[in-house]
């Protein structure tokens, strides 16, 4: 189907829908995402989309909770609110779509208005008008430019051949439907960019100083040999008690500072016992901050599923944990933070953690002995659990597919055990497998996405 006769159908679809209602709110959701809710809200709203990939206008029914702040909407609402929408057309053919409006004010009197949205690819742009005369727009173009927008000036309809029906390439497709469905998942992404930047920060610095002190490990093992060196002087003293320079397994050591051969003994094992010390404080160190830090990337890697529930429990959890300190205000919620999530696949439950809390909640308060577990094999992810002790393969696929995609996977292998045999750690959402076997996943099968939108706590 030619995209401009597509797109001319589409607007005339949405013109037949909205025709003479009027326009109740104006969201704005990101900087290039906005919503158009009208009188007949039960139908829909209307998202204008000035992405760069495929800007579009399209139908939705999704409802957003938020509203970020924009001047050129600001300056327009006064305007347009309340105003009654006279038409929705496509113009000349082309990827513009104009929203005609008719204003009537306090004092009764009438304005009509049109608001121009160009959808053209890496040059979009929304324009106010009154009379072919701008009023306002998204982005203003000086008089240098070859096609000038500018307030108080005639709106142009564009003419370069190359720029015109270039945009809207095909019928609506899974690009727009799942950009739609993401602008939420971009809205707390940019409002908690503070948590991701955090969250990176400590990793890094986790893993600085893990690279640091295995170093410092390496070296303290090649000391462990003073020991020996020790040992042998003690044994051979007399002919090594007027030299400086020892020669042990064809290895020669220096006594660089002229010690008596007695007290440069003492400092071989004194070096052997730090080095002892130092490779045991070493140990301990690397594996508690390896710990913390697969902690860390569990939870960064878990943000593109958060919800803004998710991320106020995600800062308090934080805060009790020492890594940051939560300023915000948490209002008292229905739902316990440490409530799981949960989805249904083929009649049967599977629940998953977003935090250590949900997780070790999830596996060790509501999930049953004989219940199935599920973990990234060898990597950092969130908990899984089939509630049930007898299923069928799809269902270990999709739980196994769950798993993974919670962990920013596509492909890999899944622990998979029953509850019975995980054990908790020293640390909250930490486990111990006593058996366990691994699934092995190479492609998805099902549309993990469209059941997280719908994941349920209770």
């Amino acid at each position: 189907m030619d995209s401009i006769n597509y797109l001319a159908k589409h607007i005339s679809k949405l013109n037949e829908i909205f025709k003479n209602t009027y326009l109740n709110h104006i969201h704005i959701l990101t900087n290039c995402d906005f919503q158009f809710s009208f009188s007949k809200s039960s139908l829909g709203s209307i998202i204008i989309s000035l992405n760069q990939v495929k800007p579009f206008v399209e139908l939705t029914k999704e409802k957003y909770l938020f509203n970020n702040q924009n001047s050129f909407f600001f300056r327009i609402k006064p305007k347009l609110l309340n105003a009654k929408l006279l038409s929705i057309e496509l113009i000349n053919d082309d990827n513009i779509v104009c929203f005609s409006f008719l204003k009537t004010t306090d004092t009764y009197d009438k304005f009509n208005y049109k608001l121009y949205v160009e959808l053209f690819k890496n040059n979009t742009n929304i324009i106010l008008t009154n009379n072919d005369i701008i009023l306002d727009a998204i982005h203003l173009k000086g008089f240098e430019t070859k096609r000038p927008i500018m307030p108080q000036t005639k709106y142009l309809l564009p003419t370069n051949e190359r720029i015109k029906k270039e945009i809207y390439e095909s019928k609506v497709d899974n690009f727009i439907l799942s950009y739609i469905a993401s602008i939420e998942t971009k809205y707390l992404d940019n409002k908690y960019s503070v948590l991701k930047k955090s969250l990176k920060s400590k990793i890094k610095s986790l893993s600085n100083k893990i690279e640091k002190v295995s170093k410092d490990k390496e070296e303290a093992v090649s000391n462990l040999e003073y020991r020996y060196v020790g040992d042998y002087l003690l044994t051979n003293y007399e002919e090594n008690k007027y030299i400086n320079e020892y020669k042990i397994d064809g290895k020669t050591y220096v006594n660089s500072t002229f010690l008596p051969l007695d007290q440069f003994i003492q400092k071989c094992y004194k070096t052997y016992k730090k080095a002892k010390q130092t490779i045991k404080i070493s140990d301990e160190y690397i594996i508690n901050s390896l710990n913390e830090k697969s902690y860390l990337e569990s939870l960064l890697s878990s943000l593109q599923f958060f919800k803004e529930e998710d991320y106020i429990e995600t800062f308090i959890e934080l805060d009790k944990l020492g890594y940051i300190k939560n300023k915000k205000t948490v209002k008292k919620k229905d739902i316990p933070s440490f409530k799981p999530y949960y989805v249904i696949f083929n009649n049967v439950k599977i629940g998953f953690g977003k935090n250590s809390s949900q997780n070790d909640y999830l596996t060790f308060k509501e999930a049953k002995k004989d219940y199935y577990f599920l973990h990234i094999f060898k990597d950092h992810g969130p908990h899984v659990v089939i509630f049930s002790s007898n299923f069928n393969n799809e269902i270990k696929e999709f739980a196994s597919e769950l798993a993974l995609y919670l962990s920013s996977n596509v492909v890999g292998e899944v622990l998979f055990a029953q509850i019975k045999n995980v054990k908790k750690g020293t640390k909250e959402g930490q486990v111990n497998i006593l058996k366990y076997e691994t699934f092995n996943i190479t492609k998805f099968k099902y549309d993990i996405n469209s059941y997280l939108i719908n994941a349920k706590r209770f």
